[in-house]
């Protein structure tokens, strides 16, 4: 990875400043938008998803992101 010249002059200036100052947290606050600037995103979404079902209830299918999204015409209830 390539140097940030700006990320840089922040992050000295950060060593610097007295611990606990709003000038340091402003600092920080800066160099975090700065590398959020320049490193590449990659969202991760992970979901666990659980769902009980009654051994009666008989075809149902859920749809193919894991919800209910599906038509239910083939389920049914056994009585």
């Amino acid at each position: 990875m390539k140097s940030d010249p700006a990320l840089d002059t922040l992050l000295r200036k950060g060593q610097g400043q007295e611990l606990g100052t709003a000038d340091r947290r402003q600092t920080y606050l800066d160099a975090q938008k700065k590398i959020m600037e320049i490193l590449p995103y990659v969202g991760v979404l992970s979901q666990v998803r659980v769902e009980a079902m009654a051994a009666k209830v008989h075809d149902f299918k859920p749809g193919p992101d894991g919800l209910t999204g599906t038509a239910m015409n083939d389920a049914w209830v056994e009585s």
